[in-house]
Order: C-alpha cells, then structure tokens, then sequence
C-alpha cells in the first residue's frame, strides 16, 4: 500500500504511508526531495541465494503540496514494514492572482474581460484522468486526486498502490460551476479552467507626477 496524505495523530501534518511487501529493512531505503519539490522513495534490496544474487527495486515520485515543509521531512520504518514519511504543513494562505505567463500552483486570471480563471497543477504521472475530482465552493477550490491499483514492479516485483492526495486554493472570486473543465496531459500535469461569475475589478493605474 501506498498511502499519501493520510490520517496524523498530528494537526497539521502531512504524511505518507508505503507498505513494503518484499521485505525491505531500513538500509534499503532512501528519501529525498528534488529541486522541484519532488519527494522520491527509492527501495532496493538484494538477496544472495545459491551463489545467485536477486535485486527487487521500487520507486515512487510526488510532487508535494505547496504548503508542506520540505526541509522538515521525518522518516521511519514501522515494525510492521510500513514506510512513514511526515512534514508539517503551514497554514493556508490565499495564492496571488496572476494575470500574466503561466506558473505551477497559483490560479491565473486573463481574458480582456478578466473573468476567465486557469489553474496549473503538478500531479505527478502516478495518477490518470478518471482519478481527479474537482470541487468549488464559493471562492475556493479543492482538487483532490486519488488511484487504487496493482502494480508491476523491477525485477519479477509488484505491489498494491493506494494513493491520494489534496491541495486547496483560495480563489479571487466564485467561479460558474457549469464552465469548470479539467484535463490531464501525459506529463502529469492538471490542467483547471473556469469563467468568474463576474469580472475582476481593474488593476489600480500608476501615475507618474512631477514637482
């Protein structure tokens, strides 16, 4: 099993469950978080039997939510072979509003009538399109994306997969729930797009004045 974004005994803390079903010990295992805020759980593990040597190997890739501490991650293997991996999550703050180019995580309005809302998500390939559930209520917006499924693993491996994992957005006004479309490409990325109800107010001009 794997398992994202969990149940803590901790308000506030985001967790991630492997169940390692071949056996791995703690020397088998490594974490890490990329440059991109990719959390990595690499397994490999070699057994020696008959002067013949087998390696079993697993690896999984996130990309964390916005909100989780990356630099404060906690690892540990469970007595019952589970694999815990925990940070804290800050508190939820409202995303700036863009309204020019396009960045991962910060909902973006354009349009000359400045209603028209896109939201740009890293999912991660792990998951497909019939695993993403958008909602919105109000101004904000939940998209939560969840698989269960066997996998085929290196090495003659495999393994149950159970994943899910939620991110929030405060957005800069109620959306029209009948314009909201989501799709997902092949690189794992969720593409959101959706009208305001109604336009965003202009952005305050700059005026230039001379003594």
């Amino acid at each position: 099993m794997y398992d994202v974004g969990a149940e803590s005994s901790t308000p506030g803390t985001f967790r991630v469950e492997f169940d390692v079903e071949d056996g791995y010990n703690v020397n088998d295992i490594g974490v890490r978080v990329n440059a991109d805020r990719r959390l990595v759980v690499h397994g490999v593990r070699r057994q020696t039997n008959g002067g013949r040597t087998s390696t079993t190997e697993f690896c999984r890739k996130i990309r964390l939510p916005d909100d989780v501490d990356s630099a404060r991650l906690d690892c540990y293997l469970q007595p019952d072979g589970r694999v815990v991996v925990e940070a804290p999550r800050q508190p939820r703050r409202t995303a700036p509003v863009q309204t020019a180019g396009e960045q991962l995580n910060v909902p973006m309005v354009t349009g000359d009538d400045r209603r028209q809302l896109g939201l740009l998500v890293e999912v991660g390939r792990l998951f497909r399109a019939d695993d993403v559930v958008v909602k919105v209520k109000n101004s904000a917006l939940t998209l939560t994306v969840a698989a269960e499924r066997t996998e085929s693993g290196s090495g003659g491996g495999g393994g149950r997969l159970k994943a899910s994992v939620t991110w929030e957005f405060d957005l800069p006004g109620p959306v029209d729930v009948n314009t909201l479309r989501a799709g997902l490409t092949i690189d794992g990325l969720l593409r959101v797009t959706a009208r305001l109800s109604s336009p965003l107010p202009p952005s305050p001009s700059v005026v230039n004045s001379t003594v």
